[in-house]
């Protein structure tokens, strides 16, 4: 796979494809990195058309990170646009699932379908126990000089599994180290912001009301947060397709990437896109 850009008002996305068929769009979290998306988008790749990119500020794009999520909504408008080059799948992980759930609600003409796992959507409205101290705790770090260390601590907290432990320190080396590595773009985006990633400025009627089919993946081993934040969404939208991922966590991707994989693809197989062939391929 060659890495290639996308060049827009003065920034650089970085991304890279594989496969061929209906497109999906893989929207990464607070860290991502080569390794972070595991076996899912080469099993997606064989029987669609992947496109994973890193948002800006992230380490093989480059450039300033940014609180602002509404500017990577607009940058993920123009990876659909210039690279897609048709409506998309989008499937979005942790945060990213929150950039998919705004830019299907403001743009669902790019958008056939969305995917998300585990998405914090108006995640302050449902602070579980620890979700503060853990934004203190990584503030803390960070204003002492140790940045990887109060990303890690983050990462610790966001992935504490139901089971004990936590999905970052069980993941391999190479997954951690990825994930540090991105520690100055996932520090910004736990600034306060008033667009900030967890979506507040975005009306969760709004998201309810897209006319794109919405699945919502849950990992059993996650903490009950996540499964709140998914409930509050089932309430207001109750056709919400909602499929649990059995002995994984938060990193389900990397937990259980066949389960995972499988699930983007039925949703993939159930949108108006399955019936539709795709257009401006490469």
């Amino acid at each position: 796979m060659t890495t290639e850009m996308l060049w827009l008002d003065g920034a650089r996305l970085a991304y890279d494809e594989q496969g061929s068929g209906a497109p999906i769009v893989l929207v990464h979290g607070a860290a991502t990195g080569p390794a972070a998306w595991g076996s899912v988008p080469g099993m997606l790749a064989q029987e669609h058309r992947v496109i994973r990119y890193d948002r800006r500020g992230f380490p093989r794009s480059g450039g300033s990170p940014t609180a602002d999520a509404r500017r990577h909504v607009a940058d993920l408008a123009a990876v659909l646009e210039r690279v897609a080059r048709t409506p998309a799948t989008l499937f979005g992980w942790s945060s990213g699932g929150n950039l998919a759930l705004a830019l299907a609600a403001q743009r669902p003409d790019l958008v056939w379908s969305v995917v998300v796992l585990e998405a914090p959507f108006h995640g302050l409205r449902r602070p579980w126990n620890g979700l503060v101290p853990a934004l203190l705790g990584a503030k803390i770090r960070q204003a002492r000089g140790r940045r990887r260390e109060a990303a890690a601590h983050f990462f610790r907290w966001v992935s504490t599994r139901r089971s004990g432990g936590n999905s970052f320190d069980d993941a391999p080396a190479e997954v951690r180290g990825d994930l540090l590595n991105c520690a100055d773009a996932m520090l910004a985006e736990l600034n306060p912001h008033p667009s900030g990633i967890l979506m507040h400025h975005v009306r969760a009627g709004d998201v309810a009301a897209c006319p794109v089919p919405l699945t919502w993946l849950l990992a059993e081993d996650s903490g009950p947060w996540y499964a709140q934040l998914h409930a509050d969404m089932q309430r207001r939208r109750p056709t919400l397709r909602t499929v649990r991922i059995e002995r994984a966590g938060h990193f389900a991707v990397l937990d259980r990437p066949r389960a995972v994989a499988d699930a983007v693809r039925e949703a993939v197989a159930d949108s108006p896109q399955a019936v539709r062939p795709a257009r401006g391929h490469r």
